[in-house]
């Protein structure tokens, strides 16, 4: 099973089928009663603000069943210069294992799509009430933050330090340090993909210490787009640098629409964005072309907000059913059936 599809899938019993529409229902009626206790409803997330002032501060993130970690077992490993040179893939390894329990909170802030029900095709008020992410290509899913980490060995000499936190979904490993352009305060939901050094985004948890989990998704996705399209040009010039790439959306989906963009991923799913760059050697923009292969698609009711864990408010598509499921059961194949 892919990491991409231990990141949405559950397998689709009968019951499921029955009762999808039901709980979809049920969760949006709770989200709305939910709403009305703002304070309440996004405390799990703005507990997570990393500090920048020092690394006293950092240790400061509280939780609603947790008071205080001990962070005596990293603090040595955090404070350590690098003597101007970027950290090595072993301290990065040393850091996922010494680092896990002061991130242990991030574990699971994801949301997690369940597998949408395609026996009766898209769901009702599909045009109306959903909106789809993707072709989502394939990665690593992660949660990503930002913050002017205080410690020296988070630099990698003068103007270039590691704004970049990446952990991994479900335990919240330390996955590594990087440099993006995305501005200090932000957790973002992301597929890290390895090979192309790209951090496709796929939603905004929070922007610049501002939450934005109780905001609905037609709107988390507007302000997205709009806020990365206002970054600075990026680049290449390390090998810490990653790229930040969102994950494209249709506001206002159509079943034909949909349904051409499903037979063209049957037909070829490996696909290429094309990404505007500043090139270092030669002082001038370029365009990059970056490679991936599609995973399927998400797809998310316009008036639900972010629930981080499994959610039946988002329903994944995977291009490919995984080993438990049948091919005429779920994925592209089966929507493109109908």
């Amino acid at each position: 099973m892919s990491s991409r599809q231990a990141s949405y899938k559950q397998s689709i019993s009968l019951d499921h089928h029955l009762n999808q529409a039901k709980r979809r229902l049920d969760a949006l009626r709770d989200q709305r009663a939910r709403r009305s206790d703002t304070l309440d409803r996004i405390r799990g997330i703005e507990d997570l603000v990393l500090s920048s002032d020092s690394e006293e501060q950092d240790e400061r993130f509280q939780d609603a069943d947790e008071s205080q970690i001990d962070f005596s077992t990293s603090s040595n490993l955090i404070n350590q210069p690098c003597s101007g040179m970027c950290p090595s893939q072993h301290d990065l390894t040393t850091a996922s294992k010494t680092e896990t329990r002061k991130y242990r909170r991030f574990k699971n802030r994801c949301m997690r799509a369940e597998l949408l029900d395609l026996c009766n095709g898209l769901p009702d008020g599909f045009e109306e009430d959903w909106l789809m992410v993707g072709p989502v290509p394939k990665g690593q899913r992660c949660l990503v933050l930002t913050s002017q980490f205080s410690s020296s060995s988070k630099s990698c000499g003068p103007g270039k330090r590691l704004n970049t936190l990446i952990l991994s979904r479900t335990k919240a490993h330390v996955l590594g340090y990087f440099q993006t352009v995305v501005p200090l305060g932000c957790i973002l939901d992301c597929i890290y993909s390895e090979d192309t050094r790209v951090l496709w985004v796929l939603d905004v948890l929070k922007w610049k210490d501002q939450s934005f989990i109780d905001c609905e998704s037609d709107f988390r996705f507007y302000w997205r787009d709009t806020r990365l399209q206002e970054l600075e040009i990026q680049s290449l010039s390390s090998p810490n640098r990653l790229l930040v790439v969102p994950v494209p959306y249709v506001a206002t989906c159509s079943k034909t629409g949909t349904l051409d963009l499903t037979s063209a991923l049957l037909a070829n799913n490996k696909e290429t964005t094309t990404v505007t760059v500043w090139s270092s050697i030669d002082d001038s923009l370029k365009k990059v072309e970056i490679p991936h292969e599609a995973d399927g698609l998400l797809l998310c009711i316009k008036s639900a907000t972010y629930e981080s864990g499994d959610t039946v408010l988002a329903g994944w598509v995977p291009l490919l059913p995984n080993e438990s499921e049948q091919e005429n059961e779920v994925g592209v194949g089966r929507l493109n059936a109908h």
